[in-house]
């Protein structure tokens, strides 16, 4: 698989980007919603996003909202490490923006593939000619 990783914290992203390659997967860096948007416009061909959330400029859910307006079919894992009331809120709220999966931090690499892995089919996300 080849994710596009969007956090703000430079440290987070780095250090996700890193575990999903010891993983085997192929993964590119975003540090906001805007670069993301930018990289996504460029050269595409990502099986899936994993973003964050709470971030400065565009939130996680402003940019995927984006993304679909752009006609970015992708399938979204959006993260937070915001409590249950935000989780669920931000659920209700991505659901019109499907394919996305909330998961709540802190969680393991397992955790996030396998949540990648449920969004993603072989025609989820044609990837350019």
């Amino acid at each position: 698989m080849h994710l596009l990783i969007i956090d703000d914290n430079a440290d987070t992203a780095d250090s996700l980007a890193m575990l999903v390659r010891i993983r085997g997967h192929e993964c590119d860096v975003a540090l906001s919603g805007e670069a993301a948007l930018s990289r996504l416009a460029a050269c595409g061909g990502y099986d899936a996003v994993v973003i964050d959330h709470f971030m400065a400029g565009l939130t996680g859910l402003e940019t995927v909202a984006r993304m679909r307006e752009g006609c970015f079919p992708i399938p979204v894992v959006l993260t937070t490490a915001a409590d249950n009331y935000v989780v669920d809120t931000l659920r209700m709220e991505s659901a019109r923006l499907a394919p996305v999966i909330v998961l709540r931090k802190p969680f393991s690499v397992d955790e996030l593939l396998a949540s990648v892995k449920s969004l993603v089919t072989e025609d989820s996300c044609p990837r350019p000619a």
